[in-house]
């Protein structure tokens, strides 16, 4: 029974993380000579609060209208706050000490990690050209659904 029952450990790992500043971009040209990335104009804040962020709408879109063309848009570097990243990886392993006869003993180790072991979705960040279909929306994640790995390991 001492067997079975001793050796346990559980390790883990927490991130969180804010989102990224992000820029909306205009899809006009500003034909100047350059080729930078074209920022749209913004007429208002654009961020939205709380819960009224979805993946279909990370933020207000109207704030954000593609500028004239033959001149910068008028947009701020990183005024969009992207979404955040909260993920929980945990390791739950047992060692196990087994003699065989003289020899010296041996340590068998059972491991099963978990990442994202809640399964806490991560969204990516959202579509920044406006004056597109999909401008302000999610359609992809940044870290995968939930993954579970085990191995067993004869160390000696």
């Amino acid at each position: 029974m001492d067997k079975l029952s001793s050796g346990w450990s559980v390790q883990g790992s927490f991130t969180a993380h804010t989102g990224f500043p992000l820029t909306p971009t205009s899809s006009v040209s500003s034909n100047v000579g350059r080729q930078d990335t074209n920022r749209a104009d913004r007429v208002c804040d654009g961020n939205l609060s709380g819960d009224a962020a979805t993946i279909d709408r990370w933020f207000d879109t109207s704030c954000f209208v593609n500028h004239v063309f033959g001149r910068f848009g008028g947009s701020g570097n990183g005024v969009i706050t992207g979404p955040g990243l909260n993920t929980t990886d945990l390791t739950l392993m047992k060692n196990t000490y087994v003699s065989l006869g003289n020899r010296e003993p041996m340590n068998v180790q059972f491991r099963a990690e978990f990442f994202n072991a809640f399964n806490h979705p991560v969204f990516g960040d959202p579509n920044l050209a406006a004056g597109t279909v999909q401008f302000g929306t999610i359609r992809s994640t940044r870290v995968g659904g939930r993954e579970i790995q085990m191995a067993l390991k004869v160390l000696f």
